[in-house]
């Protein structure tokens, strides 16, 4: 998969996050204009973080509440030297996307509240009555709900593994773009960054820590 005018790309955190622990961010943000939202990463809320945060979590960005929960599993001495190690090793990675966005290799987007149609839709969307109204079965994640809404409102692809969240933005718009996990792998090795049995590889990594599908990038 490729696209013709390079659009840029706002990526969730069924993305961000799997891609994250997996050590790949920097593969991510080479394979196009990247963007997410405050919902699913705050530099001000991640700055504040310390190793023994384990409460305020509501309200927390996805990347905080999975970086909290990975500090507190690698410090918990009931676990395995082996699996303490493994969460550090996560919040690790999950705390250097900060390195991305001092680099603006990964720009992060605010639901601005004078934009009326990106915030009211957001509300529609992460709101279980007014998610029916849009014709959808269940109402989706708050950054689900904000990455579906910059994607529509701001005509951007949608990144994600959500299928949820992809069948919202159809709902919405039909034909509006949307890439998976694959898609992305493809797509940075169709650029060269990867061969196809790394864009397989990464794959396999990443479906053990994601919600992306089981069928590889290439066959």
């Amino acid at each position: 998969m490729s696209f013709p005018n390079d659009p840029p790309i706002v990526v969730d955190s069924s993305i961000l996050i799997p891609w994250s622990l997996v050590g790949k961010t920097e593969l991510l943000v080479s394979i196009g204009d990247m963007s997410t939202t405050d919902f699913v990463y705050d530099f001000n809320e991640m700055s504040q973080l310390s190793p023994t945060t384990i409460t305020k979590l509501w309200g927390a960005s996805d990347v905080a509440k999975e970086t909290i929960h990975h500090r507190y599993r690698g410090s918990d001495p009931r676990m395995r030297d082996d699996r303490r190690r493994a969460a550090q090793m996560a919040a690790d990675r999950l705390e250097r996307i900060a390195d991305l966005l001092i680099s603006n290799k990964l720009k992060i987007i605010t639901i601005q509240e004078h934009e009326h149609q990106e915030t009211a839709l957001y509300a529609r969307l992460s709101s279980p009555r007014q998610a029916e109204d849009l014709g959808l079965t269940r109402s989706i994640s708050y950054s689900a709900a904000s990455c579906v809404a910059v994607a529509y409102e701001r005509d951007m692809v949608l990144a994600s593994d959500d299928r949820d969240a992809v069948r919202a933005l159809q709902v919405l718009s039909p034909d509006h773009l949307s890439v998976s996990t694959q898609d992305l792998l493809r797509m940075a090795s169709q650029a060269g960054h990867i061969s196809k049995q790394q864009a397989n590889d990464i794959h396999l990594d990443i479906a053990f820590r994601g919600i992306c599908g089981p069928n590889p990038p290439y066959r």
